[in-house]
């Protein structure tokens, strides 16, 4: 325990978002094997046991291609610390509203990587898409540290949604939570974010 309190913090400053490259398939067929990280984000799971060659795949068909699914980097890292994605959801004809996800590697929990990557990530959105209103995020129940870092970046929390979502063969209750346009704008003018 005393060890987790003798973590250092990564400044802000040092994370960076990057499209995937090739090279980082074997980072990406790691996590896919790792039951931590596929506890809360099990997008990684029809990678599991699959390899370099099916993660350099992926990385090539799906992930390089698409802008909204990037690699966190820590300043001086040669791998990526986890991934974050932001995807445009249809709402009728309009698109204003985004859905938001990430991981950290479990080495590097409690370092504030993730949430300088969030605040990266939801200022990319805002700034790429001026027609976004709404950033959304959907964490577990049990997931107090995803929470926390949604909280830090100002992100309200809009309700509990029973079984929501459906992972690793079961139905699991979500907290949602939303930062609109407005709350960053507020956030900047607080000088908070």
């Amino acid at each position: 325990m005393e060890g987790e309190r003798t973590k250092k913090k990564v400044p802000r400053t040092s994370i960076a978002l990057r499209r995937f490259r090739e090279e980082d398939a074997a980072a990406l067929a790691h996590w896919a094997g790792d039951d931590r990280i596929l506890r809360y984000f099990d997008s990684l799971e029809e990678l599991a046991g699959a390899g370099i060659h099916a993660a350099r795949r992926h990385i090539t068909e799906e992930l390089a291609p698409n802008p909204s699914f990037m690699a966190i980097c820590v300043e001086g890292g040669s791998l990526p610390a986890g991934a974050v994605s932001v995807t445009m959801l249809p709402y009728g004809r309009d698109l204003h509203r985004a859905e938001l996800g990430y991981f950290v590697v479990p080495e590097l929990w409690g370092r504030g990587i993730a949430t300088a990557a969030v605040e990266v990530a939801a200022r990319f959105a805002f700034q790429r898409w001026s027609h976004l209103e709404r950033l959304d995020a959907v964490v577990d129940v049990a997931n107090g540290a995803s929470r926390r870092v949604l909280e830090k970046n100002g992100f309200v929390e809009e309700g509990l949604l029973r079984k929501y979502v459906h992972t690793r063969g079961r139905s699991r209750d979500v907290f949602m939570y939303a930062l609109l346009r407005s709350d960053l704008l507020d956030l900047d003018d607080d000088g908070v974010f």
